[in-house]
């Protein structure tokens, strides 16, 4: 679950509320697996949250629902990290690209279903920049290259 605020104040208070909640159905948040992670263009980098009089950690960045978020709030861990994804079916499905009797068309065809689509995937959140853009060129050209290769 992920809880959003717009000051330290709010947090806190939005979190001893959840937890009074939880407690009337004798649910409780895990203190050890509940992070923390502030967003902020002043350069705020850490907030003081607590639960119960424990202080939750602090994060750089973590994973929700597939996708790396960062305090920054750019893309570039998601996008690095589905490179690497889709380099790995790539991977997997080398010995497909190889075969001879596979027509080309076939194979961008295979290579956009196995591997390019894994890219993407809920892209509609990702702020991208000019060199993450060119990135993601490089590596579908990577792919077509290696593919061709074969």
């Amino acid at each position: 679950m992920v809880t959003l605020t717009e000051s330290e104040k709010e947090l806190n208070q939005a979190m001893r509320e959840m937890n009074i909640t939880l407690k009337q159905y004798n649910m409780k948040i895990n203190k050890t697996k509940t992070k923390v992670m502030v967003c902020s263009k002043t350069g705020q980098e850490e907030a003081a949250i607590s639960l119960d009089g424990q202080q939750l950690q602090n994060v750089e960045s973590f994973c929700h629902l597939q996708s790396i978020i960062t305090r920054d709030g750019r893309s570039r861990a998601e996008i690095r990290s589905r490179i690497a994804q889709a380099k790995i079916a790539f991977n997997k499905k080398k010995s497909l690209m190889a075969l001879n009797r596979l027509s080309l068309a076939h194979k961008k065809r295979l290579l956009k279903m196995y591997v390019l689509s894994i890219v993407p995937y809920e892209c509609e959140s990702w702020t991208i920049s000019q060199g993450e853009r060119q990135k993601l060129k490089s590596f579908e050209l990577w792919c077509y290259w290696r593919m061709m290769k074969h």
